[in-house]
């Protein structure tokens, strides 16, 4: 896996309520000269079996970071940017201070990062997980649960851990338009984010009547097909930052 085959591509993420762009998704690609664009789903497994999803998973912060960093100037706003974070990176001893270190070296406000992980990684070792969230949180970036819900749900961490976002998986979001059971799963995780003063954002959402109905379940934030596919650095910043940009 050569580096320099990776391209991050960016997916929006939009405030439901209000309509508005608030961030972006780096999604990593990998470009391969001679069979093309492999899927994530590919070499992910194998990158984490051989370890080198460590150095993936740097590389694709410093990049990510480095690049929200450069439409905050251009627009004058504050977008976060999300970043997967794997089991492995999370568990290695130096993660914090690698995101401290790209934090600086990018001037990127931390709040403007948000680490998402996934109940894998949040229950694998209660108490390590705890004191390594805090220290995230003591420089100030924010953490998301990725896929909440398919994992292995436990209640108690959500309390425990220092959290801001819940991310509601996407097979929940797939039935939502046709299953009761699923409509009520996710009202069910709405209404236990908002009590535990978590934002909640819903990925994988394809269409128009997905998306009234998690707004009229009050639902934070969207992110999915119907509202943008991910998409290179260069075609984000003409399709979405291009009209927030600051006008005289």
């Amino acid at each position: 896996m050569k580096k320099k085959q990776f391209t991050l591509f960016y997916q929006p993420q939009f405030d439901v309520q209000m309509g508005e762009l608030i961030g972006m998704e780096a999604l990593i690609r990998w470009i391969h000269p001679e069979l093309g664009t492999i899927s994530p789903g590919v070499f992910i497994p194998i990158a984490e079996e051989t370890g080198q999803i460590i150095s993936i998973g740097e590389w694709v912060m410093e990049e990510a970071c480095r690049q929200v960093k450069i439409w905050n100037e251009q627009t004058g706003r504050s977008f976060r940017i999300s970043v997967n974070i794997s089991p492995k990176q999370f568990l290695k001893d130096n993660f914090v201070e690698h995101i401290c270190a790209v934090l600086q070296q990018t001037q990127l406000p931390p709040n403007q990062l948000d680490l998402e992980i996934t109940e894998g990684v949040a229950v694998f070792n209660e108490q390590y997980t705890i004191q390594k969230l805090q220290q995230l949180k003591q420089l100030g970036v924010c953490i998301s649960i990725d896929d909440f819900g398919t994992g292995y749900s436990s209640l108690s961490y959500l309390r425990k851990f220092p959290i801001d976002r819940l991310k509601i998986a996407k097979p929940f979001i797939d039935g939502i338009a046709e299953e009761k059971e699923d409509v009520a799963v996710v009202k069910a995780i709405i209404v236990l984010a908002k009590n535990l003063k978590l934002r909640v954002i819903a990925e994988g959402v394809e269409t128009l009547q997905q998306m009234n109905i998690l707004r009229s379940l009050q639902c934070d934030e969207i992110q999915g097909y119907v509202l943008g596919k991910p998409v290179p650095a260069h075609t984000f910043t003409k399709t979405y930052i291009k009209n927030q940009l600051l006008t005289d």
